[in-house]
This record gives structure tokens, sequence and C-alpha cells, in this order.
């Protein structure tokens, strides 16, 4: 009996000795985290852009193979799409949707433009080979003499999937990440605030008014979107952390320098006694200096936190206003058009006249992969909406939200003003073709009002009068 408790209490003491061993290397707050614990929460399970495929269609049958992505790093974010999409989403039977598959490979001496867009059946998906199979439902122009199609001949860097089936959770891979929205270029990012993050660190968390929370690194990855992840070995509890004010801290185990510590052995008799050492108060004081760096950081840290906290304000009163509109949602994408140039589409439609009314707020969503870094542009796109087709000079105000274009949680709230005129939406480099936003008066105009837009009309100039009743100065 003795013998087992001087096991456990040996056990004990090493178990505590391991956590004394680390020390802590870096820290910061953060207000964009998010944790992650299904696939589901960072892929669509209805519709994939994905990195276009070798395809091969005999008769009915159609093989699409994605074996080129298993393997490179770079490929991270097609996996995940590809697995949501094929594995936990679709059954046998279900209907897919396939577009922008334009193929020209003129190599084979053929100058014709094919195009494999079309309505496909599920059969199967291998996960070890990631070839999915389909029976052909139709194809808008497929080949009459070869059946082979290459990856690198298809015109546009990817092609969209699209299913109307809903995501089963329990087949979903599982996660546990903790996430940076704000992206790796952010002086907020964990790269710039934290610096290098490895694997075994330990990774301790508090949101004010919080339980400490405490996780062991397994890597730290970041995305084709440029989003920081640290993927975590312990399962993430189910908490709101974006928008809140987090404090982060990394621990880690310390290198030990065995030269210097030889050296440090070898030389240690030499050391004059500690006695000839001067007083710790002679030394310059760095107390001033230290005051100093200690108080601009709590003055950029609660900077950060005021506007943090005043963007949370807005989003919320702008939430309610619209609710109180309607809850209208415009999901903000971009594709390629007929002609070869890049067009915003609004909710699934390319050239886009939408309608709005004067004073409702509406709310659009850019978190479509294509405003982003992995879409057409290889960049960020931000929606705006302007005064005329140029609005890069005359923007109408939009409250935005703190994630970047093609990631989860970005969209914008927009209020029409009550004097508007009919509007127009772009991005903000004005480089994706946009559309017209028809304004409809829902605000009875006074008569000064009228009068001022329509002098001639209304001022008679005989009685020096208004025939409206209104004032001119």
């Amino acid at each position: 009996m003795s013998l087992r408790n001087n096991k456990n209490n040996r056990n004990r003491s090493t178990s505590k000795k391991k956590q004394e061993l680390h020390e802590q290397v870096a820290e910061g707050f953060f207000v964009g985290l998010e944790f992650i614990a299904n696939i589901t929460e960072i892929a669509d399970g209805q519709e994939s852009l994905t990195t276009c495929p070798n395809v091969l269609i005999r008769n009915d049958k159609v093989i699409v193979d994605y074996g080129h992505v298993r393997n490179s790093t770079l490929n991270k974010r097609n996996r995940e799409e590809l697995k949501i999409l094929f594995e936990a989403t679709a059954k046998k039977g279900d209907e897919f949707t396939l577009t922008d598959a334009l193929y020209l490979n003129e190599t084979e001496g053929d100058d014709i433009m094919y195009d494999l867009s079309g309505t496909f059946n599920f059969v199967s998906f291998d996960v070890n080979s990631f070839v999915v199979i389909f029976d052909k439902v139709s194809i808008n122009n497929e080949s009459q003499t070869y059946e082979r199609y290459n990856k690198n001949y298809f015109i546009k860097n990817s092609i969209k999937w699209t299913t109307n089936q809903v995501v089963d959770e329990s087949k979903a891979e599982k996660r546990n990440e903790l996430v940076n929205l704000i992206g790796h270029q952010s002086s907020n990012s964990f790269s710039v605030v934290l610096g290098r993050i490895l694997p075994n660190d330990i990774i301790e968390m508090k949101l004010i008014g919080s339980e400490i929370y405490k996780f062991t690194v397994n890597r730290f990855y970041k995305d084709s979107s440029g989003i920081e992840h640290i993927e975590i070995v312990e399962d993430v509890p189910d908490v709101e952390l974006f928008g809140q004010n987090t404090y982060v801290s990394i621990k880690r185990i310390p290198t030990i320098d065995t030269t210097t510590s030889t050296e440090m052995k070898t030389t240690k008799t030499t050391i004059p006694p500690k006695t000839t050492i001067p007083p710790k108060t002679t030394i310059p004081p760095k107390t001033t200096k230290a005051s100093k760096t200690t108080k601009a950081s709590k003055t950029t840290k609660a900077s950060k936190t005021t506007k943090s906290s005043l963007l949370k304000e807005k989003l919320l009163h702008n939430k309610h206003k619209w609710q109180q509109s309607g809850k209208k949602v415009f999901r903000v994408s971009i594709e390629n058009n007929k002609f070869g140039t890049t067009s915003y589409a609004i909710n699934g439609k390319i050239n886009a006249t939408i309608t709005l009314k004067q004073g409702e707020t509406y709310k659009f969503t850019t978190s479509h992969i294509s405003n982003g870094l992995g879409g057409y542009t290889d960049k960020r796109n931000y929606f705006i909406i302007g005064e005329d087709s140029y609005p890069n000079t005359k923007k109408m105000t939009c409250v935005m939200s703190n994630a970047y274009p093609g990631t989860r949680g970005s969209y914008m709230y927009f209020t029409v003003p009550e004097n508007a005129e009919n509007l127009y939406f772009t991005d903000a480099d004005n480089n994706i073709q946009g559309g017209m936003i028809i304004i409809i008066r829902t605000l009875k105009k006074s008569a000064e009002q009228i009068c001022t837009e329509n002098p001639n009309t209304h001022w008679m100039h005989s009685t020096q009068t208004c025939m409206q009743g209104a004032r001119h100065t």
C-alpha cells in the first residue's frame, strides 16, 4: 500500500514539475477570435468553389478526380470543402449542379470551347483518393472527340458545385481550433502579437469575468484566406469569443543552451565574490521607462478595446434597425460573366438591379469565398455603395464587421438615407462590375424640399410667393 502511494506521489510530483517548466513567452488581447469544433463552421455544405479536377466522361458515367489535392498543404482548404460537400453532405442519388466549367485545350488541335457545366447525380466519394463519381443528367457542351479533360485547361482557376442537401453533422470532420478572424496581415494577428507559436506550447485564455481556459498546441497554420488557425489537442468549449476582449498568453518550455551552461561551469571559480558587485541602488533605475512602456501599453489596449466596443455597439444598433426593417439579406459573391470579366452577383444573379426603400436598413453578406483571397481575383474585394457608377469618390455610409471579405463573419449594414436617389454598387477599387440600386420613396417631401428642387415651377415672381407655401431664400 505504501509503495503504491509513493508511486502516485512521484507521478503527481513529476506532473507538477512539468507544468512548472513552462515559462510565459508572449501575451496579448484579441477581439476577433473564434473556437471551431467542426469543419462545417469553416466550409459550406451547400456550395463549394474548388480547384479544377481531371474529368473523365464515358457515356453517362462521370469520374471527377481531385487526387492532386490530397497531400499539398496549399490545398488544405480544397480538401476541407470537398470533404464537407461530398462526404458529410452528399448521399447517393443527390442532385448536384456544376457551373463555371468552361474548357479549352488547343494542344489537342481543337480550338472549340466546351462547357462541362450541367446537372449530375451523386454516386460515391472516396476520401482516400479524392475521386467523386457521378451519373450524368445533362452537360451544356461536351466534346464528341475525346472523353478526358485535363485540370490545367479549364478557363477559370476554379469550378463551383452546388446542392440543396443539408449537412449531416455526425459525418463532418471534428476540429479543435482557435481562429483569429482578423487575418495575418493585421497588427493584431497572432504572428505580430504573440510571435512564433510552436507545438506543445500552452495557451492560456481569459475573457473578462470568465474562467481561465488552458490548451495544448498541436500546430499553427494560415489558410488560403490569410486566416490564422491554432489547432489544439483538447476539446474546445462552446463559448462565444468574437467581439469579446480576450486575453491570451503563450507558455513554453525554455530551450537550454548547453554550450553556455558548460562555459559557466568552467569559469565559475573565476567570478568575483558577490560582495564586490556594486549595490543594486547604484544601477540606473529603469522603473521610469517601464512605467512609460506600461502606460503606453495600457493606452494602446484601452484604445483597441474602445474601438472594438464602439463597433460592437454600432453593429448591434444597426442589427436592431435591420430587424425592424424586415430582415432583408443580400448575399454578395463574385462571378465571371459571359464576357470573361468579373462581376458582382447578388443572391446568385449577375448584373442584378436591386430595389431598396428610403429609411430602411439592409444587410449585405460578403463572406462568400469569391470575395476574398481564395476567389477569382486572388485579392480581398470590399463591396461598397455609392451615389454614381464610380462610388470610390462618393461612398455611402455603411457599418461593416471587422472580418475580411471572403471569410466567415464578413457583412455590412446599410441604411438608405431619406434623401437618397438611385445608387450603385461596386468594389472599393472599382475593378468588379457592379450594378444599380433603385430607391423607392417612402417618405413624403415637404413643400420646401419640393420648391428647393424645382424653384422655377413653384416660385411666383409676380407675387414673390410660393404656390406650395414654402419659404425660399
